[in-house]
């Protein structure tokens, strides 16, 4: 029946030619105690919907398993748009799709893929079929479209369809967002603050960050000391610089870094610079030191003649 606006719920997997109880599983093919693990795929059902901008709607509501647990509750919604009756996407198909999830457990609805009666943007129905996960339970779905649009609920268990357009699942949010009471915030110029309001970088943290590993690109290492031109300051001027400015050459000042802020990648350099050039001073100092012994060894050599 077309309406202008239909909305049809409908309890997932009443399977009439699959014998499944009361307690019917979307991946169930074989009974246990009402529950079948397992992942498989769902022939959904068939839309149709011509051509022109029609936009489709289907949301899903349940989870994998059913043990009163939020851990395995989910929510997953597709949008379905056809095109204007003659362009086409890179892939050859005449419409365009893309689904979202929200909710802890990540098996269920969590493939989809459509399959059109025919090439480009001839197609006028679209078999829409579901991959999920274990243990659904009572799941069900809503699906709202214009009046042009009708829907063919199946809900049969099959077999992946080899070829058809694949639905990428994507979650994208075209205003500021606010998650866990504001930790967490997503700005619409591409910011991401924790504990801020106001990131001034990509990535803005107020607070600690525990990590196992950090790697940091960088450019302009510092193995330029070792060079054979590189014009290495001597102690003197080393001592003089330190009594004049309270830190070492090329090194950020404290009131820099209060100001600034240290980059990591850059100081790592700057750090490694310093390393090198007390490993040329250390070097330098141990050729005197063994100069030293030697004459040393010679004057005592020749006092016992």
């Amino acid at each position: 029946m077309k309406k202008k606006i239909f909305r049809i719920v409908i309890l997932l997997f009443v399977i009439s030619n699959v014998s499944i109880s009361s307690y019917a599983q979307l991946n169930a093919i074989y009974n246990i105690n009402n529950a079948v693990a397992g992942s498989i795929w769902i022939k959904l059902g068939t839309l149709t919907a011509p051509q022109g901008g029609e936009t489709v709607s289907f949301k899903f509501y349940g989870g994998a398993g059913f043990n009163a647990l939020n851990s395995q509750n989910a929510y997953t919604e597709l949008f379905f748009r056809t095109s204007n009756g003659s362009v086409v996407d890179a892939n050859g198909y005449g419409f365009s799709a893309f689904a979202v999830r929200f909710g802890y457990h990540l098996g269920f609805i969590n493939l989809v893929k459509i399959v059109p009666n025919s090439s480009g943007a001839n197609a006028t129905t679209y078999d829409i079929y579901v991959g999920t996960g274990s243990y659904v339970g009572k799941s069900l779905y809503t699906v709202t479209g214009g009046s042009s649009v009708s829907w063919t609920h199946n809900a049969t268990i099959t077999t992946e369809p080899a070829s058809a357009y694949v639905v990428p699942t994507e979650f994208r949010v075209l205003c500021d967002t606010y998650l866990g009471n504001g930790s967490l915030f997503a700005s619409t110029n591409g910011n991401v603050g924790i504990g801020t309001l106001a990131p001034q970088a990509k990535l803005a943290v107020k607070g600690d960050i525990l990590a196992q590993k950090v790697k940091v690109t960088q450019t302009g290492w510092a193995d330029f000391v070792f060079d054979c031109n590189y014009a290495l300051p001597t102690l003197q001027e080393l001592e003089q610089f330190i009594k004049e400015h309270k830190h070492l050459p090329g090194v950020p000042s404290a009131k820099e870094v209060e100001k600034d802020g240290i980059d990591l990648g850059n100081n790592q350099a700057i750090l490694l610079q310093k390393i090198e050039e007390l490993s040329l001073y250390v070097i330098e100092q141990n050729k005197r030191i063994e100069k030293q012994e030697k004459e040393i060894e010679e004057l005592k050599a020749a006092q016992k003649k």
